[in-house]
């Protein structure tokens, strides 16, 4: 695996390594980081060549790490809010809750709870705390909730996705929830959370300094090698990226997420330019301003 910069901070490329002057890429697959359809090339097609430099908030943003102050006030709300004997995970950002749980006795005896009651009080808990989640209560009541387990063990999933406002064209930055609520024997919920809404809110102009049509965006694929492995570990290459193998051009908004506590989050208005070769799909990140690559992801899994 290699890593590589990204506006001076590693990037972790999901085992790609990037082609330069034919070099290889490699790597593994990443799957629904992009936008992609027709809707969205649409937009990218209608895009001005050069938007105007005045634009509200040109990228790249970057989103830091909440200072530990601030971290450890998010802990204590939860804590106020739900009793002292939860222990709270927080996002890599440390602006949200991640997931919190408490301890149970398990010689306490069973409660038994049926599917509506299981489902009133996961609601009222997420809800009671849809803030710290990074949602509001009205996003929590727009998730879809399924409830499985036994009467003694209840789990409820409370799922969805949640366009952004003023970003709608954009699922990379939509809000993707997947939280679950675990009951104990004691009828109480044991766990809560799940997958963190890592994006807070932010602004970033969409309208690109460069049409999906600019040479500059095709001249960052057009003649880099690339090379992946199979099952067994031995390399392949596909071969350099001709004009023909490029399938379309969308703009996106490209989050770097970080790799660890403490980094910062980055978005960058893009394209996705999507590629195919011998059959095998890539995708290559170029910013929509600069012209410049960002990265090279494998579609497909080895």
């Amino acid at each position: 695996m290699k890593v590589d910069m990204v506006y001076g901070a590693p990037v972790l490329a999901l085992a790609i390594t990037l082609a330069q002057g034919g070099a290889e890429a490699s790597g593994r697959s990443s799957h629904g980081l992009l936008p992609r359809g027709d809707a969205l090339v649409h937009e990218a097609e209608a895009a001005p060549a050069h938007a105007e430099a005045s634009c509200a908030r040109r990228g790249p943003v970057e989103i830091p790490a909440a200072p530990a102050e601030e971290r450890r006030r998010l802990i204590e709300e939860f804590q106020r809010r739900n009793g002292a004997e939860w222990a709270v995970e927080l996002s890599r950002l440390g602006r949200t809750v991640s997931s919190a749980s408490r301890s149970v006795d398990a010689e306490q005896p069973a409660v038994r709870m049926d599917e509506t009651e299981a489902r009133t009080l996961a609601i009222a808990l997420v809800k009671r705390n849809a803030d710290l989640f990074g949602l509001s209560s009205a996003e929590v009541d727009a998730l879809t909730v399924t409830v499985t387990g036994e009467p003694e063990a209840r789990r409820v999933e409370l799922s969805g996705t949640i366009p952004r406002a003023g970003y709608e064209a954009f699922d990379s930055v939509a809000k993707s929830v997947f939280t679950i609520v675990a009951f104990s024997n004691d009828g109480r919920a044991r766990f809560v959370g799940g997958r963190p809404q890592e994006v807070p809110p932010f602004e970033l102009c969409t309208t690109p300094l460069l049409a999906p049509t600019d040479p500059r965006i095709h001249a960052q694929v057009i003649g880099r090698t690339l090379s992946f492995y199979d099952f067994g570990g031995l390399s392949h290459s596909a071969g350099e990226v001709e004009v023909g193998d490029i399938r379309s051009t969308s703009l996106t908004i490209f989050v770097h997420y970080p790799q660890g506590a403490g980094d910062p989050m980055r978005l960058v208005l893009a394209y996705a330019v999507h590629v195919e070769k011998g059959r095998l799909p890539w995708t290559f990140i170029v910013d929509a301003d600069t012209g410049r690559l960002l990265e090279t992801q494998q579609d497909f899994d080895t």
